[in-house]
């Protein structure tokens, strides 16, 4: 299929940078064990067994107010259950969880050493240039079933390379695109993860999800969405990162926020305002820009230089228990894989952070692309962005927003974006409610 898109320019951002490039067991008919339950839940934990005893106040709080809620140890999945690897073996069992138990979210809790997530492949052949992204992406277990609602399994040439996709630039307004394996890319589970090392850090984000949700949000702080931006791509005529989170307010005034503008325009992109309005209190904050695995950065416009907010800034917010969810429209902010240093990317720290940061985060694995081509046709990561936003309602719960945001995605672009779709991934409880219960 070739989509001319004759004023598109595609933007890949790399990093900070920029490369514009324009019971009882049986086997059923998939070869696998089936643990026949009868009982009705709405999530399943899924964890190995090292995190078990620190889980049991969390599963008393969220069958407490309705979340019917059990757990299956990784150890247990990997000796009941067939597949290539310990991810597919995962993902039967969430089939099965979902045909049995009819459940609504999963889980993970450890990060990719203690289990596994998986690797997609994505070329871009831009002009003869060719680069190949490999993706860390929960989507794999969100997404279980393909369009026929049977076992999807992200390689259907059975190659071991999974969810294969190729954009071919053949100008820089003509492209085309070739799905290699059959990826459906709906989710049909929410899926969120708590990449925790230790029963420590486990131990502080559970005691922050329990409290958020046992006292319903003020609304004296609630009510507030940070929204932070400036010039992403400068001498575009734009300043893409401003515009987006704008565009947010405009759906989330709505529900009557109120917007805390912390612009490079306005000159309160810095650290200093960045930690008072943080600490203050908040319900949402976007950013949309550039970013690495331990800060974001934008541009003020028109200019080359950078402002920066490094990860280690976060250690002087103090915001305690009015936490907010983050959306973080940027680069390599989500990325798990460990450091020399052993240092935790920019996601995981805001939602492991003891003192505040958040109770929720939606980051990047790897590198992603955004542009503008009009005020009604925004793609990639910033329509994500304003999709997750706009499938906003009160009282609903954190992965049945990112989901509907994920299928409108999928939904409104005239082709398949494998990369965006798969990059983003949830830090955090799937079944959270927004603003906590009354």
């Amino acid at each position: 299929m070739k989509k001319n898109l004759a004023i598109l320019s595609v933007i890949i951002l790399l990093g900070v940078q920029s490369l514009i490039v324009t019971a009882s067991v049986e086997f059923d008919n998939d070869n696998k064990s089936i643990t026949s339950i009868s009982n009705n839940y709405n999530m399943v934990i899924i964890t190995p067994n090292q995190f078990s005893s620190s889980l049991n106040q969390f599963i008393d709080h969220k069958n407490s107010i309705g979340i019917n809620t059990f757990l299956k140890t990784t150890e247990e999945i990997y000796e009941e259950y067939q597949g290539r690897d310990q991810a597919e073996q995962i993902k039967y069992y969430i089939k099965e969880s979902i045909e049995q138990n009819n459940i609504s979210y999963v889980l993970l809790i450890g990060d990719i050493t203690k289990l596994p997530i998986r690797t997609s492949m994505v070329e871009w052949n831009y002009l003869g240039l060719i680069l190949t992204q490999y993706i860390k992406t929960d989507l794999y277990y969100s997404d279980v079933f393909d369009a026929n609602g049977t076992f999807c399994s992200w390689d259907s040439n059975n190659n071991n390379l999974f969810g294969e996709y190729k954009w071919i630039f053949e100008t820089e307004e003509d492209f085309t695109y070739e799905l290699i394996d059959s990826v459906d890319l709906y989710p049909d589970v929410g899926i969120g993860r708590i990449p925790c090392k230790t029963n420590n850090e486990l131990d502080i984000v559970i005691n922050k999800i329990i409290a958020y949700e046992e006292n319903k949000a003020s609304d004296d702080w609630f009510k507030k969405i940070i929204l932070m931006g400036g010039d992403t791509f400068p001498n575009e005529g734009v300043s893409e990162g401003e515009f987006i989170t704008e565009y947010i307010y405009n759906y989330m005034a709505e529900f009557d926020f109120e917007p805390i503008k912390l612009f490079t325009s306005n000159n309160k992109f810095t650290m200093s305002n960045i930690n008072k309005e943080w600490t203050n209190g908040a319900g949402f904050i976007s950013f949309s820009g550039h970013g690495g695995k331990y800060q974001i950065a934008t541009h003020p416009y028109n200019q080359n230089k950078m402002n920066r907010y490094y990860m280690f800034y976060l250690f002087g917010i103090q915001n305690n228990e009015k936490l907010p969810v983050v959306f973080l429209d940027a680069c390599e902010t989500a990325i798990q894989e460990s450091s020399f240093l052993g240092l935790p990317c920019f996601s995981w720290l805001t939602l492991k952070y003891r003192n505040g940061g958040s109770i929720a985060v939606i980051g990047n694995t790897g590198y992603g692309y955004s542009t503008i081509i009009s005020e009604e046709i925004i793609i990639g990561a910033s329509l994500l962005n304003i999709l997750f936003f706009e499938s906003y309602e009160e009282e609903i719960t954190l992965s049945d927003m990112f989901t509907a945001a994920q299928s409108k995605y999928l939904d409104v672009l005239p082709w398949k974006d494998c990369l965006t779709i798969q990059e983003y991934n949830l830090f955090g409880d799937p079944s959270l409610k927004i603003g906590g219960y009354t």
